[in-house]
């Protein structure tokens, strides 16, 4: 095993070989290209490792923990098509993108990923302050789920009163909207309240959906 210090930077090969069973880790810095059939595992517990060249191993190790991730910085080319992701949870993630990898181009994705945490996924081209070139572990934004509403019967002048209820498991706070509402009604964007007056021509484009 190969473990960088923090500050300590390898200049004098061009190439480190990470041989089969072997890992290279730590919080320094690779001037050249990093390649072989073993692991690449940033940091000391939590750290960035820095390659210089191009990147390419068997296996990638990110720990996880509540607020911060380990990361790999690539100046080069991130070969991840035959390299297999694990992930490990130092403690339940609260963040929601913890960034594991930047690179200057990326070849393919990982060829498996194993302890990915529950409503989290993989983006391979997040956008983080202007340049897209990351990797990231995101939590996953699920869609809101709307109360289903049954049909309703009104006439002309009506005076119309309908709430709209919905729910996030992510607990994100909603903004209501609505399209092709009968003439006379609007929505409350804060709490989806359809109300007002019918139009007398809001019966021309019935029925609504």
């Amino acid at each position: 095993m190969l473990e960088l210090d923090s500050g300590v930077t390898i200049t004098s090969s061009p190439q480190v070989l990470i041989a089969a069973n072997a890992s290279l880790s730590g919080n320094g810095t690779i001037s050249g290209n990093v390649v072989g059939t073993g692991t690449i595992a940033p940091g000391q517990s939590i750290g960035t490792l820095a390659i210089g060249g191009d990147a390419q191993a068997d296996t990638l190790l990110i720990e996880v923990d509540a607020t911060e991730a380990d990361r790999i910085d690539v100046a080069g080319t991130l070969d991840v098509s035959s390299m297999n992701l694990e992930i490990t949870n130092l403690a339940t993630p609260t963040q929601n993108t913890y960034i594991i990898a930047s690179y200057g181009n990326l070849t393919g994705t990982f060829a498996s990923i194993t302890g990915i945490p529950n409503d989290y996924e993989i983006l391979y081209s997040y956008d983080n302050s202007g340049s897209s070139n990351h990797i990231v572990l995101a939590k996953i934004n699920n869609a809101p789920v709307i109360t289903a509403i049954s049909d309703q019967t009104d006439t002309a002048k009506d005076v119309t009163s309908l709430s709209v209820s919905a729910s996030d498991s992510d607990g994100d706070s909603l903004t209501f909207s609505a399209s092709n509402l009968p003439s006379g009604l609007t929505i409350a964007s804060s709490t989806g309240l359809i109300s007002g007056t019918l139009a007398d021509d809001a019966s021309d484009a019935s029925p609504y959906s």
